[in-house]
């Protein structure tokens, strides 16, 4: 439920009454102004304190216009800070959740073409090399029930999946504000079992492919083989291009690879890779290079900080490919970038194998 409104209703005396013992508190009225102010500032309402025994705070919540509630509690100064501090989070958390459902049903209504039944927002963020000023980037999810479940596990819960990525002009860089569509593009497609997400991301880069033009990229990662004692697992970096009112995926790599307990020692392999963009000689648009980063072992990046033993190596057996250069030159007839690997991120490792394995 949302709090939409929070009221501290308590009055300040000048003096404090006597308690029960007859001895007179001994608390500043000083000390109850600053807190009165705190609560102005932060809660916008009209807020003072109570002095009986300590402080007594009544809270009055108005929860989706039901009738208002009021609670008492004999505090202390520390523990009234700690009351704050309680109070603004609750509010910060309320105001982003309502925020969140007008931006989702912003969404599912651009979507015009999807149709989705709801929408999830994975993302959003900034994109400082935009051709248009304040404009934002979306990823989102859209979900809906399959017209035709899939065959292969009529009993388990499926959803018709797509995953989009929208541009929107807000009328302030800060956040998204009265935004404006420019365009989406939609990836992804097709019936997911089960409601979790991959994990993909909004990276701005910078990835510059002409003089004065940028891209942007989402990174998706695939773990789907990955196993309690083995399995594959790679990241793809795509990158974007809005031009003449439209976005269009430009370009496609590889970016890490992961290779589980293929080490002596049930130790895992790891290779990362970066983007380099270089100026051509041949033409306007620039060269996108992929190249070396690093190889280690261990297991951080697939299963977080609690796995940090990394140990440098040169290389993975399993993607030794990966550490020679890969150069991506662009193609005016299909308006993207090509590469020479192109065929190998279309093979299907659980097939396969890795593609990037050293004479495959």
């Amino acid at each position: 439920m949302l709090i939409t409104s929070i009221q501290s209703l308590v009055v300040v005396p000048e003096t404090c009454p006597e308690n029960d013992s007859g001895k007179r508190q001994r608390s500043t009225v000083n000390q109850k102004r600053d807190f009165t102010k705190l609560f102005e500032v932060f809660l916008g309402t009209a807020a003072t304190v109570h002095c009986i025994a300590d402080y007594e705070v009544q809270l009055e919540t108005t929860i989706h216009g039901t009738k208002p509630k009021q609670y008492s509690a004999t505090v202390t100064m520390p523990k009234m800070m700690r009351v704050v501090g309680c109070l603004l989070a609750i509010l910060t958390a309320a105001s982003a959740a309502e925020q969140d459902l007008h931006m989702e049903e912003w969404v599912r209504n651009q979507l015009t073409k999807e149709k989705p039944e709801r929408v999830t927002i994975l993302e959003q963020r900034l994109w400082p090399d935009a051709p248009q000023p304040n404009t934002r980037i979306i990823l989102a999810v859209g979900r809906k029930r399959p017209d035709a479940p899939n065959p292969t596990c009529i009993s388990c819960p499926q959803e018709f999946r797509h995953f989009v990525v929208l541009l929107a002009q807000s009328s302030t860089s800060r956040e998204l504000v009265n935004p404006k569509l420019l365009s989406y593009f939609s990836f992804g497609l097709g019936i997911a079992f089960g409601a979790g997400v991959p994990r993909i991301s909004i990276d701005v880069g910078p990835y510059q492919i002409r003089e004065h033009e940028y891209a942007f990229g989402i990174r998706s990662v695939n773990d789907e083989l990955v196993g309690n004692k083995e399995g594959l697992a790679f990241e793809y970096l795509r990158l974007f291009r809005y031009q003449g009112a439209e976005v269009k995926e430009i370009f496609d790599e590889v970016t890490w690879g992961y290779s589980k307990y293929s080490e002596p020692g049930f130790r895992s392999c790891n290779t990362e890779t970066m983007i380099v963009s270089e100026a051509s000689p041949q033409g306007e648009f620039f060269t996108l290079t992929r190249k070396h980063s690093r190889s280690y072992l261990g297991d951080s990046r697939m299963y977080g900080p609690g796995f940090p033993d990394e140990m440098p190596i040169e290389s993975c057996p399993d993607f030794d490919k990966l550490r020679f250069p890969n150069v991506h030159t662009w193609d005016t007839t299909q308006g993207r970038y090509v590469d020479p690997e192109f065929s190998l991120r279309r093979q299907d490792p659980g097939t396969v194998g890795s593609p990037y394995r050293k004479n495959r």
